[in-house]
């Protein structure tokens, strides 16, 4: 279980690269059934965060379902590899 917790993607989400014709657009808002909704976004990944994803600043990636980031097993414990961390404990 040590294996699987240490070299399963914990749920890293992908980063979005600024566009060279607007460096300044942030994400910070959406639009959903005609109201503005204001959503929690990462200014270092530039995305908009999900539900119970946070960034990690020992990995530096937002990780969904982010749990901790373990120092035994050098990873964090995410939505993907959580049940295999709490076999491995």
């Amino acid at each position: 279980f040590i294996c699987l917790t240490t070299f399963i993607n914990p749920g890293i989400l992908p980063r979005i690269k600024f566009d060279s014709n607007n460096p300044h657009r942030k994400p910070s808002y959406f639009f959903t059934q005609g109201l503005l909704k204001n959503y929690r976004s990462c200014e270092t990944c530039n995305i908009i965060k999900p539900l119970r994803s946070n960034h990690c600043h020992d990995c530096d990636n937002c990780v969904e379902g982010f749990d901790h980031h373990c120092p035994w097993v050098g990873q964090c414990i995410g939505r993907r590899n959580y049940r295999y961390f709490i076999s491995f404990v």
